[in-house]
């Protein structure tokens, strides 16, 4: 499935957060799984691993509100092409989206 072209989280770390990595030979992009390493319930912000923070959007909180949010590779962030500044958390379990912001590292 071809989505649109990879894009990474700016920051001003020298490290970066790939929201979708390319496959060369297809030219397709391949979701890379990402694990929570940080969870904070009362703010609804969480983080990957390299300290790349994110907040779930007010209005979709009532959707995710019951994850599972540290049981592995479970999530996959696109940016939302609808929203701009807004990327899409993708739940593989449930097969649910939910709007977020990028917080910083």
């Amino acid at each position: 499935m071809t989505i649109g072209t990879a894009t990474t989280v700016p920051t001003t770390s020298a490290s970066t957060l790939t929201i979708l990595s390319s496959t060369a030979a297809s030219n397709t992009l391949v979701p890379r799984f990402a694990t929570v390493e940080r969870f904070d319930r009362d703010h609804h912000r969480f983080w990957f691993p390299g300290g790349f923070s994110f907040e779930v959007a007010a209005w979709d909180w009532p959707i995710c509100a019951d994850w599972c949010w540290d049981c592995g590779d479970d999530f996959v962030v696109y940016e939302d092409a609808d929203h701009a500044g807004w990327y899409m958390l993708y739940n593989v379990h449930t097969g649910a989206y939910v709007h977020v912001t990028y917080m910083g590292t």
